[in-house]
């Protein structure tokens, strides 16, 4: 059975270094333990102007379940090495070969959530 709009953030990347600064933020603070949305707000991938490429994003999905990278660049008005960027950067979900449209929006409404 296909589970749609779900997120694996373990597949989520961070940023290594903001990721050990906080780390070590907490353990100086004498914290055990730590939240996997504090350490990924703290580490996540960036996006410059999410607002508007998520309101592309949404409107894409509206009539598109999957694409490819080019086509998502046409479609929301990037550069296909902008969509290579996001890929690398872990922030779309890949169906296979093609970019889970659906869910991708999914994934950068939960990231934005952890501004």
């Amino acid at each position: 059975m296909e589970r749609r709009n779900e997120v694996d953030v373990l597949h989520v990347k961070m940023d290594v270094k903001a990721a050990q600064d906080f780390l070590a933020m907490v353990a100086k603070k004498g914290d055990d333990m730590v939240e996997v949305q504090d350490l990924l707000a703290f580490a996540r991938p960036w996006i410059t102007d999410w607002p508007e490429h998520l309101t592309r994003l949404e409107r894409t999905a509206e009539s598109h379940d999957r694409c490819t990278p080019t086509e998502l660049a046409n479609w929301n008005k990037v550069s296909r090495q902008t969509v290579y960027n996001w890929r690398d950067r872990g922030l779309l979900v890949y169906d296979g070969k093609r970019i889970n449209v659906p869910g991708t929006v999914v994934l950068w409404k939960f990231l934005i959530k952890l501004r």
